[in-house]
């Protein structure tokens, strides 16, 4: 029983798509972690979607203040 699986669950992040919660972002889909990212920037969440899709997360992002 691995008590820190995060497998398929869903990580919301705020600042998804910026420089410290986009490396989160990363980290936590490399993890199986499936991901809804927030930021102001609808620009910067469609750069991180691609990043993101690219190395087979399941993601998707929101823009909201």
């Amino acid at each position: 029983m691995n008590l820190f699986d995060i497998q398929n669950k869903v990580a919301v992040i705020t600042g998804g798509s910026g420089a410290i919660g986009g490396c989160i972002a990363e980290g936590l889909a490399q993890a199986g972690c499936k991901l809804v990212i927030l930021n102001r920037s609808e620009a910067s969440i469609t750069e991180k979607l691609k990043t993101l899709h690219t190395q087979g997360a399941e993601v998707m992002g929101i823009p909201c203040d």
